[in-house]
Order: C-alpha cells, then structure tokens, then sequence
C-alpha cells in the first residue's frame, strides 16, 4: 500500500459523500429527520455517524484515543452536515499530507473502551472508507425510496480505466 493509492480511496470516499450529499439536499426536513418505510434509522443519522465515524478513525490514529461520537441533533439539515464535512476533509486531508508510504505500515495504537489495541495505520484508512461505502449504500436506499436515488457509486465510476 502506498499513499498515493490510499488517497485515491479518499478521494473516493469524499466523491462518493458529495454525490449522497448532492441529493439529500432535495429532501424535506421531515424526510431528512425520518426513517423511509423499510428503514431503521433517518438519513440525518446515517450521514452523522458516517461523519462521526471518520472523525473518530482520524483521532485514533492522530492522537490515540476516541473521540466521542457526533450528536445528530446538532445537524438540523443537510448543510449543516455538509459544513461539518467540509471541515472534517480540511483535517484529514492535512493529516495525511504529514504522512509517507512508510507511515502507513506502523502500528496506530488507540484507546477503545478502555483497552489499548493496534492496528496498521493503513487498516485504520482503509477502515474509515470501508464504513463509509458500507453507509453511503444504506443512504443511497433512503435517498432511491424517496425518489432521490444518487445514482452509482461503485469505484469504477469514479476512476477512468487504464488503457
């Protein structure tokens, strides 16, 4: 794993986001705020805890520790959301301009419910897009049920083939 390959994942990962984002926009707040039929959560709380999920990944390999989780009340709507992301990239995007191929094979060593325990630091990168993705599907079904589908995610649709 380089880095090079690490931030085409987030870059990826914050295309992916910005497509969910683009369309939670032409939600109403009650549907922003309410789980669709067939759901069991809102897209307000999806997207929180995908934000807070990245957050706390990038402490734990920053500082070693975990932060605590995003409130989704503090999210009111989708552009306060995207605000708060917009943030989010800004940090983790100059986390990783401090860091080199030889980085992302040392162990991240973090505090998680009293225990210390340890990962590669690229296990911990590949972690944070890997959640996402795995939301940005649960996402894409609340967007498609409301009429909002974001249309394809998949990788391939954001990297051009290589001839």
């Amino acid at each position: 794993m380089q880095m090079s390959d690490m931030m085409t994942l987030f870059d990826y990962n914050y295309w992916a986001t910005g497509r969910i984002l683009e369309e939670a926009v032409r939600l109403s707040s009650e549907q922003f705020r309410t789980a669709p039929d067939g759901h069991t959560t809102s897209l307000r709380d999806t997207l929180a805890h995908m934000l807070g999920s990245e957050r706390l990944l990038r402490v734990r390999w920053e500082q070693g520790v975990s932060s605590s989780m995003l409130d989704p009340e503090d999210f009111p709507s989708v552009e306060a959301l995207r605000l708060a992301w917009s943030e989010e990239e800004r940090q983790l995007r100059a986390s990783l301009a401090m860091l080199d191929d030889e980085a992302l094979g040392r162990p991240a060593r973090f505090e998680r419910r009293g225990a210390v325990v340890s990962y590669t630091l690229w296990h911990l990168m590949v972690q944070l897009v890997n959640h996402g993705t795995h939301h940005r599907s649960e996402a894409a079904a609340m967007l498609t049920a409301y009429g909002h589908s974001p249309g394809d995610l998949d990788f391939f649709h954001f990297v051009p083939p290589q001839d």
